[in-house]
Protein backbone atom coordinates (compact mmCIF):
# COMPACT_ATOMS: atom_id res chain seq x y z
CA UNK A 1 0.00 0.00 0.00
CA UNK A 2 2.97 2.53 0.33
CA UNK A 3 4.49 2.46 -3.20
CA UNK A 4 0.50 4.26 -3.77
CA UNK A 5 1.06 7.13 -0.97
CA UNK A 6 3.00 10.19 -1.52
CA UNK A 7 6.87 10.11 -0.28
CA UNK A 8 6.47 6.35 0.56
CA UNK A 9 5.73 6.67 4.19
CA UNK A 10 6.23 3.74 7.06
CA UNK A 11 3.37 2.12 7.88
CA UNK A 12 3.27 0.45 11.84
CA UNK A 13 0.36 -2.35 12.26
CA UNK A 14 -0.68 -3.04 15.55
CA UNK A 15 -3.60 -4.97 16.64
CA UNK A 16 -5.30 -3.65 20.11
CA UNK A 17 -8.30 -3.49 21.76
CA UNK A 18 -10.63 -0.67 21.34
CA UNK A 19 -8.72 0.59 18.59
CA UNK A 20 -12.17 1.80 16.71
CA UNK A 21 -12.10 4.38 19.27
CA UNK A 22 -9.84 7.21 21.42
CA UNK A 23 -7.84 4.35 22.64
CA UNK A 24 -6.20 4.14 19.20
CA UNK A 25 -5.64 7.86 19.04
CA UNK A 26 -3.80 8.24 22.09
CA UNK A 27 -1.87 5.72 20.82
CA UNK A 28 -0.79 7.54 18.08
CA UNK A 29 -0.30 10.44 19.77
CA UNK A 30 1.97 8.96 22.28
CA UNK A 31 4.15 7.37 19.80
CA UNK A 32 4.04 10.44 18.09
CA UNK A 33 5.09 12.56 20.91
CA UNK A 34 8.32 9.92 21.81
CA UNK A 35 9.44 9.75 18.44
CA UNK A 36 8.98 13.88 17.59
CA UNK A 37 6.13 13.69 14.69
CA UNK A 38 3.44 15.60 14.56
CA UNK A 39 0.53 13.76 13.59
CA UNK A 40 -2.46 15.30 11.99
CA UNK A 41 -5.11 13.97 14.18
CA UNK A 42 -9.05 15.19 14.48
CA UNK A 43 -12.36 13.66 16.01
CA UNK A 44 -15.51 13.05 14.17
CA UNK A 45 -17.58 13.60 17.06
CA UNK A 46 -19.33 16.89 18.07
CA UNK A 47 -17.71 17.12 21.57
CA UNK A 48 -13.80 16.16 22.40
CA UNK A 49 -13.14 13.04 23.69
CA UNK A 50 -11.58 13.43 27.74
CA UNK A 51 -8.88 10.63 26.50
CA UNK A 52 -7.65 12.69 24.10
CA UNK A 53 -8.59 16.50 25.00
CA UNK A 54 -6.43 18.43 23.02
CA UNK A 55 -7.20 16.81 19.42
CA UNK A 56 -9.80 19.34 17.65
CA UNK A 57 -13.18 18.35 16.71
CA UNK A 58 -13.98 18.65 12.54
CA UNK A 59 -16.74 20.52 14.04
CA UNK A 60 -14.10 23.43 15.63
CA UNK A 61 -11.89 23.45 12.76
CA UNK A 62 -15.10 23.95 10.69
CA UNK A 63 -15.59 26.90 13.09
CA UNK A 64 -12.24 28.04 12.74
CA UNK A 65 -12.27 28.22 8.92
CA UNK A 66 -15.39 29.41 8.72
CA UNK A 67 -16.70 26.77 6.41
CA UNK A 68 -19.89 27.78 4.33
CA UNK A 69 -22.85 26.32 5.42
CA UNK A 70 -23.78 23.25 2.32
CA UNK A 71 -20.02 21.87 3.05
CA UNK A 72 -20.91 22.27 6.69
CA UNK A 73 -24.12 19.94 6.12
CA UNK A 74 -22.76 17.51 3.90
CA UNK A 75 -19.70 16.89 6.14
CA UNK A 76 -21.65 16.47 8.53
CA UNK A 77 -24.41 13.74 6.44
CA UNK A 78 -21.24 11.68 5.58
CA UNK A 79 -19.44 12.28 9.23
CA UNK A 80 -22.47 12.60 11.10
CA UNK A 81 -22.70 8.53 12.03
CA UNK A 82 -19.39 8.82 14.24
CA UNK A 83 -21.45 10.17 16.79
CA UNK A 84 -23.52 6.90 16.81
CA UNK A 85 -21.47 5.30 18.78
CA UNK A 86 -19.35 2.10 18.27
CA UNK A 87 -22.59 -0.45 18.97
CA UNK A 88 -25.84 1.45 18.27
CA UNK A 89 -29.37 -0.22 19.47
CA UNK A 90 -32.16 0.02 16.90
CA UNK A 91 -35.16 -0.99 16.66
CA UNK A 92 -37.63 -1.81 13.72
CA UNK A 93 -39.64 1.45 11.71
CA UNK A 94 -42.95 1.44 13.60
CA UNK A 95 -41.82 0.15 17.08
CA UNK A 96 -44.41 0.76 19.57
CA UNK A 97 -43.84 3.36 21.70
CA UNK A 98 -44.22 1.81 24.71
CA UNK A 99 -41.45 -1.14 23.61
CA UNK A 100 -39.03 1.87 22.36
CA UNK A 101 -39.65 3.07 26.15
CA UNK A 102 -39.09 -0.14 27.82
CA UNK A 103 -35.72 -1.12 24.98
CA UNK A 104 -34.36 2.79 25.97
CA UNK A 105 -34.64 2.47 29.84
CA UNK A 106 -33.00 -1.12 29.48
CA UNK A 107 -29.79 0.11 27.29
CA UNK A 108 -29.52 2.68 30.17
CA UNK A 109 -29.74 0.38 32.83
CA UNK A 110 -27.12 -1.92 30.91
CA UNK A 111 -24.69 0.55 29.91
CA UNK A 112 -24.17 1.77 34.11
CA UNK A 113 -24.25 -1.99 35.51
CA UNK A 114 -21.21 -1.96 37.51
CA UNK A 115 -20.46 -5.44 36.09
CA UNK A 116 -21.07 -4.65 32.54
CA UNK A 117 -18.47 -1.43 33.08
CA UNK A 118 -15.84 -3.64 35.11
CA UNK A 119 -15.86 -5.72 32.39
CA UNK A 120 -15.33 -3.14 29.74
CA UNK A 121 -12.71 -1.31 31.74
CA UNK A 122 -10.93 -4.94 31.90
CA UNK A 123 -10.94 -4.80 28.33
CA UNK A 124 -9.80 -1.38 28.08
CA UNK A 125 -13.22 -0.76 26.05
CA UNK A 126 -14.91 3.12 26.00
CA UNK A 127 -17.90 2.76 27.47
CA UNK A 128 -20.57 5.99 27.22
CA UNK A 129 -24.15 6.26 26.79
CA UNK A 130 -25.67 8.18 23.93
CA UNK A 131 -29.12 7.95 24.51
CA UNK A 132 -32.21 6.52 21.92
CA UNK A 133 -32.98 10.27 22.44
CA UNK A 134 -29.82 11.48 21.09
CA UNK A 135 -29.83 8.83 18.71
CA UNK A 136 -32.90 9.40 17.28
CA UNK A 137 -32.48 12.95 17.14
CA UNK A 138 -28.79 12.43 15.24
CA UNK A 139 -30.13 9.83 12.51
CA UNK A 140 -32.95 12.49 11.34
CA UNK A 141 -30.20 15.44 11.44
CA UNK A 142 -27.94 12.92 9.39
CA UNK A 143 -31.06 11.84 6.79
CA UNK A 144 -32.69 14.68 6.84
CA UNK A 145 -31.05 16.55 3.83
CA UNK A 146 -31.80 19.44 1.25
CA UNK A 147 -32.00 18.05 -2.49
CA UNK A 148 -28.72 19.91 -2.84
CA UNK A 149 -26.70 18.17 -0.37
CA UNK A 150 -28.00 14.99 -1.38
CA UNK A 151 -27.00 15.23 -4.76
CA UNK A 152 -23.52 16.53 -3.65
CA UNK A 153 -23.45 13.39 -1.58
CA UNK A 154 -24.76 11.16 -4.60
CA UNK A 155 -21.96 12.71 -6.61
CA UNK A 156 -18.89 12.27 -4.20
CA UNK A 157 -20.35 8.61 -4.24
CA UNK A 158 -20.39 8.08 -7.52
CA UNK A 159 -23.87 7.57 -8.39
Amino acid sequence: MIKYIPGNPNIFVQDMPGAGSAVAANFVHGVAAQNRLHPRLLQMGKKREQLIPDVPTLNELMDQYQTPAPARRLTNAVAGTAEFGAWPMMASPNTPADHVKTLRAAFTKAVNDPELLAEAKKKTMDVELITGEETEALAKEVVNQPAEIVARLKKLLGE
